[in-house]
């Protein structure tokens, strides 16, 4: 039986296959900017989450987090996958863009839908988490993330200062407002709620989480929505180096191998085989019978074209 000789890659291809490791690389890069926001979300920045009554901004972030480890992993599994050209990493590397994909399109629809209804969330929960939980028991990261909210951002109550009248904790000292609403922030300053010691800002802590809160989830929908946009031109780069691809690539040139070798031999069509490179010096030895039309095998039937010399195939064998 003969040998069908592989030929040798063009420089078309290896330049393709270098831009597409480089692409691979860049994903790869995306997904550290992907995962390193979400983890900035949630560890620099988690202190006001506690403050939220929803889930929504945390889960928005932990899906950012959970995507961009995966866009880690399938940028290295894309790198291999384009010099090894085996089968079962392209599987598994377009399996991961789809998961990826849909994570990040998730992460942006959340983000903006949250960001939709922040104010209103804000109005009606914030006043309500600083008068029953600030300083009471088991709620002591509540209360360091109000304290912390008010210093930052110089605001006092949800409102404005008058909301912590209604807390337990406040009448019970015969402060005024915590200690942390003090411009000069003492021991014992917020006794005195004058103005000069105070902070008065309109609209009160609301307007300046809102607005800070709805900054980070532009980001993260921004992020989200963005490395998605970008993953549609790389994984319809990538399917040209699909098993797909490379089958049909090769397919003509198998049949051929196949016809001349049929021709010079007594076996019967239902043994003829062929030799079909793949990835150097690798080749598989294939029954032409056995393939089945699906995405990652070839057909095999021949077609119009081919119908001549598989006549005299059949008419060969006795």
């Amino acid at each position: 039986m003969g040998v069908y000789e592989e030929k040798k890659q063009t420089c078309g291809t290896i330049c393709l296959k270098y831009l597409l490791f480089t692409f691979n690389f860049i994903f790869w890069l995306a997904g550290v900017v992907v995962m390193g926001v979400g983890l900035w979300t949630l560890l620099v920045k988690s202190d006001y989450i506690s403050l939220l009554h929803s889930n929504t901004y945390a889960a928005s972030a932990c899906i950012l987090v959970l995507a961009g480890i995966i866009v880690m992993v399938t940028g290295v599994l894309g790198c291999c996958a384009t010099f090894k050209e085996q089968r079962r990493l392209l599987r598994v590397y377009f399996v991961l863009l789809l998961c990826i994909f849909l994570l990040e399109i998730i992460a942006g629809v959340l983000a903006y839908i949250y960001y939709q209804q922040l104010n209103e969330e804000l109005k009606q929960n914030l006043k309500k988490t600083l008068i029953q939980k600030y300083n009471s028991t088991s709620n002591d990261h509540i209360s360091s993330a109000v304290d912390k909210l008010q210093q930052e951002f110089k605001c006092c109550g949800s409102n404005n200062s008058s909301d912590w009248k209604e807390n337990r904790w406040i009448m019970d000292t015969g402060r005024k407002v915590p200690d942390s609403c003090c411009k000069t922030r003492t021991e014992k300053c917020g006794v005195r709620d004058h103005p000069s010691n105070i902070y008065k800002v309109e609209g009160g802590c609301i307007t300046k989480l809102e607005k800070f809160i709805q900054d980070h989830l532009k980001i993260i929908g921004a992020v989200g929505i963005g490395i998605a946009c970008v993953q549609i031109p790389h994984a319809d780069t990538g399917g040209q180096h699909s098993p797909r691809f490379q089958y049909h690539h090769y397919y003509r040139g198998m049949k051929t191998a196949a016809c001349r070798y049929t021709l010079r031999s007594s076996l019967p069509p239902s043994l003829t085989c062929s030799l079909i490179p793949r990835s150097p010096p690798e080749a598989w030895h294939l029954n032409i019978w056995r393939f089945i039309p699906s995405f990652f095998w070839v057909t095999s039937q021949p077609d119009r074209g081919d119908s001549e010399c598989w006549s005299q195939t059949s008419s060969k064998v006795v």
